[in-house]
């Protein structure tokens, strides 16, 4: 779960980060990534793509782990 800071992030172009990016980024990552190794990837994803232009809304991120 994720609020509208995360795929709205802005670069200096104004591109917004997007959701496509954003499913690429999980795609691209390791199936066995911790929940926080999870976070720690998708905001450097995000921080790469706004490439130290303003921040301009909250960024949150939740991840959820299920046991069976």
């Amino acid at each position: 779960m994720y609020t509208d800071g995360v795929t709205e992030a802005l670069n200096k172009k104004n591109d917004q980060y997007g959701e496509k990016n954003l499913r690429d980024c999980l795609n691209r990552s390791e199936k066995n990534l911790s929940v926080e190794e999870l976070l720690r990837y998708v905001r450097a994803d995000v921080n790469k793509h706004v490439d130290g232009a303003e921040q301009s809304d909250d960024i949150t991120m939740l991840v959820l782990k299920f046991n069976n």
